[in-house]
């Protein structure tokens, strides 16, 4: 179980789109390596 946090409005066609989100999802679930992360591009961390 955990928690993915998305950084922006979900769309289609951007890194944002469902399809996208939805692997991040599905990646914490089966990895069990986190428990919680920020779903936004590598550059707007700061």
């Amino acid at each position: 179980m955990g928690t993915v946090t998305i950084g922006s409005a979900v769309k289609a066609g951007t890194f944002f789109d469902p399809d996208w989100i939805a692997e991040a999802y599905w990646n914490l679930f089966t990895k069990h390596d986190q428990t919680e992360m920020v779903y936004q591009p590598n550059d707007a961390e700061s």
